[in-house]
């Protein structure tokens, strides 16, 4: 008995131990079993973490933190994952490595507005956190229209007019009443273009050689931004290209219309968690509804990014453009309302036109240090031949731009208090060879000017934002901007002309920026600011060729911006809304002003800074997405913009002469900008795909000359278009899709002025020679669309 005794108590021994072994052994499975990986989930457009994501594994419900991290234990019978954020699609993720660290890239839905991340301002934050007047275009916003066109996209925007020259180029972008000072490309904002500046050093801004079609997002801040990109009193625009989907993706478009319209793309896409690549050749034809009014642009762009691991990311980007838009010349009043479709007889003789061949490449890095601290940092290279003949003269120009721009972040504390340090610099210069003939009826003639000009502009950065309690903060920046013009005249001096070579350059102008935000709700931002800006003369400014030396006096136009403004979303953020009150004081004016022989000098004009003018208005816009949960209709959104200008000359005379011939203008409204700027419209989207946009955008009258005796008239643009689509990229992309389309243009029929020229005076008897016109009837267009995705 003892021994059976001491048996069962052996056993009872081995089996509690055995059990405890087995215990130990399932443990050690399920930890295995259950190893804790990282995730990072980004925005596909901006590159920036998206915040309070929601991750969906295996039943649970984790959220991203402040900087879109998030940690989980993995399950060996669990590889998918859902991620979803409010104001992007929702996808499924694929886990292949343990290892590594899983970067999820969400598309943006572009439907909230308020909801979308802001990239140029290096703040990391959604519009509605952002204070400051911000116009964003998303993918969405493009497809209103056929792209060829940007202006029919851009102009929707408050507070914004682009306008046209040529069929397709010769751009200038006004922005709150200012930007139209020259008659030629655009001045006063600063312009980028994947983070390589589109402005010259001098403050010129040519658009013509950019693919408007192939962007897939453009940011607009209005008013000075002069704590982050120092120049620019109307504002800055910064674009960039569009991105891959997921998946290795091949698509071909196709659109043709009225007027000889033809355009197609035939675009290469790799999207992963480490590379996004996109490839897209596009060629563009439009025969212009005047004569001498043809265009044809070419366009080949890579766009790569990688996403090296959870601290660095490469971007390159590469273009390269040829472009011919031929120039029809301005038109006076009568031939304007009764012969939109003629040009002007010296530029058909003289084969007027804008041949543009250029290059651009960049290579930016951003690199994380930690969690608080980051850098971006880009450096870039431009180089353009530019053929422009015109009514009387022949100008030919071959330009190589070059520079860098570096941005820090630093999330930190000041005490218990949440802040954030942006800080950095930018530099580029140009070198220029530009020549200038005369021309008459298609003949070369005598050479008028032949420059060789080095300008070069550098600026340092700081701003700071201290949260000051849970629902204020205060934003305060400064920046440092440095100007020389380095000027060699290659003809020499005679009789007759004298040498103009010299250097320019200028007082170092300082440009702070101060903002006060308060969130009177979680769907609320009010704020006030105030920033400075400056817009420098040009070349032409800056040389007096009657005693071939240089302005040493002349300096940039200074503009102060003060702004109210309030924005925020409504009845569950399907409403979102946005209000703002500004004040652009622009003080030292360039005019001219005229000097008598005297003291062995010849009679000379110069450019002088003897001026004031203000501009006075607000911009209001609302848009509303309604996504019923039943019935056929998927996305209806209804939207209006307005902007009201009240724009005058403080101080304003016609030059610095003071004499009999002076007249003056102060007082008096400012030429080029309508009181009044309109647009509502609509999208509807189906479940099934179909889908229809509705824009009409209204122009008021303006004045066009600086007595305000001329105006151009007012009027409506009414666009439509309609389609089906089915090109989902959600959860579960499709493996085909495509969009085929139609649309028409100025509905209405109505005569309109793309481009006109302001303060032009005529010849005794004759009308001064100042509209562009814009295509006076309906014009329609066809487009198809086609991707393939193969993986």
């Amino acid at each position: 008995m003892r021994f059976v005794a001491f048996f069962i108590k052996l056993i009872s021994v081995i089996n509690m131990r055995l059990f405890a072994l087995l215990l130990l052994l399932a443990a050690t499975t399920s930890v295995l079993g259950q190893q804790k990986i990282k995730g990072l989930v980004r925005d596909n457009e901006t590159n920036q973490p998206i915040p309070a994501a929601i991750v969906i594994y295996n039943n649970q419900a984790i959220i991203t933190n402040n900087y879109g991290v998030f940690e989980l234990l993995l399950v060996t019978t669990k590889n998918k994952l859902e991620v979803s954020s409010n104001g992007y699609l929702a996808k499924e993720v694929l886990i292949t490595s343990k290892n590594d660290v899983l970067l999820i890239f969400l598309e943006p839905s572009n439907i909230l507005m308020n909801e979308v991340q802001v990239i140029g301002l290096s703040t990391q934050r959604k519009t509605l956190n952002s204070p400051g007047s911000i116009g964003t275009i998303t993918q969405r916003d493009f497809d209103r229209h056929n792209g060829v066109l940007l202006q029919n996209t851009l102009n929707l925007l408050s507070g914004v007019r682009m306008e046209k020259r040529t069929a397709t180029g010769g751009t200038r972008i006004v922005m709150r009443g200012y930007g139209n000072q020259t008659n030629n490309n655009g001045i006063g904002y600063k312009a980028y273009l994947n983070d390589i500046p589109l402005t010259d050093a001098d403050g010129s801004t040519t658009l013509d050689d950019v693919d408007f079609d192939n962007l897939g997002r453009v940011e607009v801040f209005k008013g000075p931004s002069s704590s982050i990109y120092g120049t620019g009193i109307a504002g800055v625009i910064t674009m960039f290209n569009q991105k891959a989907p997921l998946g290795t993706s091949l698509l071909q478009s196709y659109v043709a219309g009225a007027y000889g319209l033809r355009r197609t793309n035939t675009t290469f896409g790799v999207g992963t968690d480490k590379t996004n690549l996109l490839i897209n050749y596009g060629h563009q034809v439009l025969d212009g509804f005047r004569m001498h009014h043809r265009s044809v642009k070419d366009f080949l762009s890579v766009n790569a990014d990688v996403y090296n691991d959870e601290k660095r990311s490469f971007f390159v980007y590469g273009s390269y453009t040829k472009t011919h838009d031929l120039l029809a010349g301005q038109l006076d009043s009568l031939n304007f309302l009764n012969h939109p479709d003629s040009a002007d007889a010296d530029y058909i003789k003289n084969n007027a036109l804008v041949a543009i061949e250029s290059a651009r490449i960049s290579l930016t890095q951003e690199y994380k240090f930690t969690d608080i601290f980051s850098n971006r940092t880009s450096v870039f290279i431009t180089t353009q031949t530019i053929n422009n003949p015109l009514g009387n003269s022949f100008a030919k120009a071959y330009k190589n731009k070059f520079g860098a721009r570096t941005a820090f972040t630093l999330s930190t504390h000041f005490g218990a208090k949440p802040a954030r340090l942006s800080f950095g610099g930018e530099v580029y210069k140009n070198i220029n060879y530009q020549k200038t003939y005369a021309q008459t009826a298609g003949i070369l003639g005598n050479l008028i000017a032949d420059y060789e000009l080095k300008p070069i502009t550098w600026s340092t950065f700081a701003q700071l934002e201290l949260q000051i309690d849970d629902k204020t903060t205060v934003t305060g920046g400064i920046s440092s901007n440095y100007i020389e013009y380095d000027i060699t005249d290659m003809r020499t001096t005679t009789a007759t002309y004298k040498n103009s070579t010299g250097k320019k350059i200028f007082t170092p102008i300082i440009t702070p920026r101060i903002v006060l935000a308060h969130k009177f709700s979680e769907n609320n931002l009010t704020y006030v600011s105030y920033g400075d800006g400056y817009s420098p003369p040009n070349m032409n400014q800056v040389i007096i060729t009657q005693l071939g030396s240089i302005n040493a006096d002349v300096q940039p136009e200074r503009g102060g911006n003060f702004e109210l403004g309030t924005k925020g979303n409504a009845f569950n953020k399907s409403l979102t809304y946005e209000l703002s009150f500004f004040t652009v004081e622009i003080a030292d004016k360039l005019v001219s002003q005229s000097f008598s022989a005297a003291n062995g000098l010849p009679f000379y004009t110069i450019t002088t800074n003897a001026g004031t003018v203000r501009n006075n208005g607000f911009e209001l816009s609302f848009n509303y997405a309604l996504m019923p949960p039943k019935g056929i209709i998927n996305l209806f959104r209804p939207f209006i913009t307005y902007s009201y200008y009240d724009c005058k000359n403080g101080d304003y005379k016609s030059d610095n002469n003071n004499n009999q011939f002076t007249r003056d203008y102060s007082g008096l409204k400012v030429t080029g900008v309508a009181p009044n700027l309109l647009n509502i419209g609509f999208d509807i989207e189906t479940k099934q795909g179909a889908y229809l946009n509705v824009t009409n955008m209204f122009t008021d009258r303006m004045p066009i000359k600086l007595d305000n005796t001329s105006y151009s008239p007012a009027y409506n643009l009414l666009n439509t278009k309609f389609g089906w689509r089915n090109m989902a990229v959600g959860i579960k992309p499709k493996k085909w899709g495509f969009d085929v389309y139609a649309g028409l243009d100025n509905v209405l029929g109505q005569r309109n002025s793309q481009f006109t020229f302001l303060n032009v005076n005529a010849p005794t008897g004759q009308l001064p020679k100042v509209y562009n016109p814009g295509a006076p009837n309906a014009t329609f267009y066809l487009g198809v669309s086609t991707r393939y995705v193969f993986k």
